[in-house]
């Protein structure tokens, strides 16, 4: 159908419909059908804020590849009962603001809403500027005029934003005077806390590490399992170049092995006897004279059978990659003991200052390359955690007493040096330890249920009045 038989058939239909009773739809739209107060909503208001609510979740569902059918009656209407009470809530919240004397904003709270709105517009530019004028050759204040026209055509107002932004505002300083009062008992968080432990305490059971991993993590614990101590340590680190070595050919190996993977899962499917045919392929890495080039590889065959082309070309490839990575791994191992050499007397030095006594922390401070916050307070471990080099899981759980200390220990960064800092006795934690957490957590739940209830209370003085049936009638 072309564009004028289109515009025809509108016409003619329009036409005939000029002889029913049909409502004007500007008058339609201005059917009141929320009054809470002075506040008046038209159908028009509703009906605008339903199809932008319903457009939004299609955008959402679609970037979530969810299906839904939003001409769903049963879904336009919860949408519709959705926006009903959002407005009513407004309006009251509105007009509670006014009669609290809550709706003047001082001269900090003015500069953080202009902050907000300056920060919302500049997005809303961004926006309209990428996805219009991305490839435009308008340029400087040329530009900016026709971002902000655009703007403009889109409905994107900064008043409107200044609006937004001073009313959130004031609603903040609404909720703020509701919930003033609001406190948290020490019986409530104990409760809390009495809660998250038994779960805490059920959840390592399951995982043993997870503990560890919370407390590395600097994650607030509920409870402590046994078996755990906390261990500080001293890192003298590779030379950053030897790392930078050292970390090259671990990805190249890393990058082997997931090929080698898929590789090895792909002849297991075609149903091949894969470590029969690999004995019959021999493979020559040829060492390059500069060892960060790619050394070349030679790769003889010598099959009994006759493989599919495809099956044939990725043994030949699994066999090449197997032996560039053990060439990788020897070349790894060899860096690697280069760079232990290296550091090996500054070790020392630090092993020598331990042995003469020096503080701990001191010697931490002075010499480590764990400058995090977690290396500060220690770090938990215990007998197989997952979540660290097992050599040096090993050596910390080797350690006999609190304040013992290892020898130089090689890790995946350097020379570890380690001390058993202390045992981690088996409990909940102390009430004073998560109190801050705790009450956050609680004080938040109550402030809102405060809130809701007021505004049940509100709501219910505010005679608010609906009419259902004028805003569905079609």
């Amino acid at each position: 159908m072309n564009k004028k038989t289109l515009m025809a058939l509108l016409l003619a239909l329009a036409l005939l419909l000029t002889g029913c009773a049909q409502p004007d739809p500007e008058a339609d739209r201005a059917t009141e059908i929320i009054r809470v107060g002075d506040t008046v909503y038209t159908k028009g208001n509703i009906q605008d804020q339903v199809a932008f609510q319903l457009a939004y979740m299609s955008r959402v569902y679609e970037d979530n590849g969810v299906s839904i059918d939003l001409n769903d009656p049963a879904v336009v209407a919860d949408v519709q009962e959705q926006i009903i009470t959002a407005l009513v809530e407004d309006a009251v919240k509105n007009a509670k603001v006014k009669e609290l004397g809550l709706d003047v904003l001082d001269e900090s709270e003015q500069a953080a809403v202009n902050e907000a709105v300056e920060k919302a517009w500049q997005a809303n530019l961004d926006s309209v500027k990428q996805a219009y004028f991305a490839t435009s050759e308008l340029t400087g204040a040329d530009l900016d005029a026709a971002v902000e026209a655009k703007a403009g055509e889109l409905g994107i107002v900064k008043a409107n934003l200044q609006s937004a932004q001073e009313t959130i505002a004031r609603q903040k300083k609404l909720y703020d005077y509701v919930v003033k009062d609001v406190v948290v008992t020490d019986e409530e968080l104990q409760a809390d806390l009495d809660a998250k432990a038994a779960k805490a305490k059920a959840d390592y059971e399951k995982d043993p590490s997870s503990y560890g991993r919370f407390v590395n993590n600097g994650l607030a614990v509920y409870y402590r399992p046994a078996g755990y101590r906390m261990i500080k340590q001293i890192l003298v680190p590779f030379a950053e170049e030897d790392m930078a070595v050292i970390m090259s050919l671990d990805n190249n190996i890393a990058t082997l092995q997931s090929e080698m993977s898929m590789l090895a899962t792909a002849l297991q499917d075609a149903m091949v006897d894969v470590d029969a045919a690999m004995a019959e392929i021999t493979v020559k890495v040829i060492r390059p004279e500069n060892l960060a080039d790619i050394p070349e590889v030679q790769v003889e065959t010598a099959f009994s059978q006759t493989y599919d082309p495809t099956v044939e070309a990725y043994l030949i490839q699994l066999a090449k990659d197997n032996a560039l990575a053990g060439y990788y791994r020897a070349l790894a191992e060899h860096a690697r003991d280069n760079a232990y050499a290296a550091i090996a007397d500054r070790a020392d030095l630090v092993m020598a200052r331990l042995a003469s006594g020096e503080e701990w922390d001191v010697v931490m401070a002075e010499e480590s390359a764990d400058e995090s916050e977690v290396a500060l307070t220690g770090y938990a471990i215990c007998e197989g955690f997952t979540n660290a080099d097992e050599e040096i899981i090993a050596v910390a759980m080797g350690l006999k007493g609190v304040g013992s200390v290892s020898p130089k220990t090689k890790g995946a960064y350097g020379y570890y040096i380690i001390r058993y800092d202390a045992e981690v006795q088996e409990g909940p934690v102390a009430l004073d330890e998560v109190r801050s957490n705790l009450t956050n957590n609680r004080l938040g739940d109550k402030q809102e249920q405060a809130f809701a209830a007021q505004m049940e209370i509100w709501i219910a003085e505010a005679n608010v009045k609906i009419d259902r049936d004028a805003l569905n009638r079609k």
